[in-house]
């Protein structure tokens, strides 16, 4: 790996790390679903900065389309959120993560493509329905 390319992928590797850490940190809010100033309400705004994160970062290649499908996927689940919708969102988390680890496969490979059996969430996802839910 040249060094242009050893530079791409620790601005890459900073992005998934602070991406992580803020949806871990919204996670640990959101079970506390209920509570004022402590809950869903502390969690939105990590969610807006991994959306930042994601919005500020040159992704390149396929990881630019992963990076959108985050972003997707944590629109959603913060609009499940505000609409207090306990029951779309575990499915709609389970999305959000496995878009995360897809992003993170990548990067961990830069500026390789990842290994087929590295990525296991787009297995996952491509299944039919009736077979996640079983997982």
């Amino acid at each position: 790996m040249n060094d242009a390319e050893q530079i791409k992928k620790n601005t890459l590797w900073t992005a998934v790390v602070n991406i992580d850490l803020q949806l871990y940190k919204a996670s640990v809010y959101k079970l506390r679903w209920g509570t004022p100033a402590a809950g869903i309400d502390m969690a939105l705004p990590c969610y807006d900065e991994a959306l930042q994160v994601l919005a500020e970062n040159d992704w390149p290649g396929g990881m630019a389309e992963q990076a959108r499908t985050l972003a997707a996927r944590i629109q959603k689940f913060k609009a499940t959120l505000n609409a207090r919708d306990a029951t779309t969102a575990s499915s709609d988390m389970t999305r959000m993560v496995y878009a995360f680890e897809d992003l993170r496969a990548s990067v961990r490979y830069f500026p390789a493509q990842p290994p087929a059996d590295a990525v296991g969430p787009r297995t996952a996802m491509s299944l039919p329905t009736e077979r996640l839910s079983g997982m």
